[in-house]
């Protein structure tokens, strides 16, 4: 899934939950937490950055990719599409 509107965001969180129920984020908390993640920096004396940050950078490039560099507007692909896409391995 790839979350681009509200209703996604809160799909995503309610997911989310099923894994991690300790941390209850809703949609909005979640979207904040992984744009967080997506703008770090590599750790201060390394070369590169970490695996999840990796992730969620990709990740954030297939939003702005799909959304035409919005979130709100210009909607290229629904998420539905893109994790089509992502399976097939496009």
């Amino acid at each position: 899934m790839l979350p681009i509107n509200g209703k996604e965001w809160e799909e995503l969180a309610r997911k989310h939950y099923t894994f991690f129920p300790k941390h209850n984020l809703n949609g909005d908390l979640l979207k904040h937490k992984f744009y967080n993640i997506a703008y770090q920096g590599p750790p201060t004396g390394a070369s590169d950055y970490l695996a999840y940050v990796r992730y969620a950078k990709a990740i954030k490039c297939r939003i702005i990719d799909d959304t035409d560099g919005s979130t709100r507007w210009g909607v290229a692909e629904t998420s539905e599409n893109f994790d089509r896409k992502f399976a097939d391995g496009e």
